[in-house]
């Protein structure tokens, strides 16, 4: 016999995904409906690929992991931070390759406010950061400030932000 023909078993599922608790069920339950009003009242579209109620789509937030996983050094790729000779002057760790959905991340976070962005940017800061500082003791992270004409038409700072994220 077919198995796909058979009638199913009458014995209920043992799993019933999401929260094992009531109340935890209906507090997610209630979370997804205001997400939706939310949604509603003030729709927000993916930055990258403008895909409806989420700033950065699935696909689009797996991008921006995928192109910040492998922080690499970019001062060989930099001819302003090497000396006549070859030498490195100031090195650096680049925490993405700056194209596609990262390049649109960021963009959108710094110059259009998107601060829905800031926990997935500060993770790829973070990993750029671990890469900058591994092996090395004694490390003083000085982040390079915004000008004042930038910060006053942002009214924030994106690094101050992302370093609050990781914190």
């Amino acid at each position: 016999l077919d198995p796909d023909l058979l009638p199913p078993p009458l014995r209920s599922a043992r799993h019933r995904g999401g929260h094992s608790r009531r109340w935890l069920r209906a507090a997610d339950q209630l979370s997804a409906a205001a997400a939706e009003l939310l949604a509603l009242a003030v729709p927000v579209d993916c930055v990258c690929c403008g895909a409806e109620d989420l700033a950065l789509c699935v696909t689009c937030e797996r991008q921006v992991r995928l192109l910040t996983r492998r922080p690499f050094r970019a001062d060989e790729q930099a001819p302003a931070l090497m000396n006549v000779d070859g030498g490195v002057i100031l090195p650096v760790v680049a925490a993405g390759v700056y194209r596609e959905e990262l390049a649109q991340a960021v963009l959108s976070f710094k110059n259009h406010g998107q601060h829905q962005l800031v926990s997935d940017l500060a993770r790829g800061l973070g990993h750029g950061i671990a890469a900058a500082v591994a092996g090395v003791d004694g490390v003083c992270l000085v982040p390079v400030p915004s000008s004042t004409g930038a910060y006053i038409k942002r009214g924030f700072s994106p690094v101050h932000l992302m370093l609050a994220e990781l914190q």
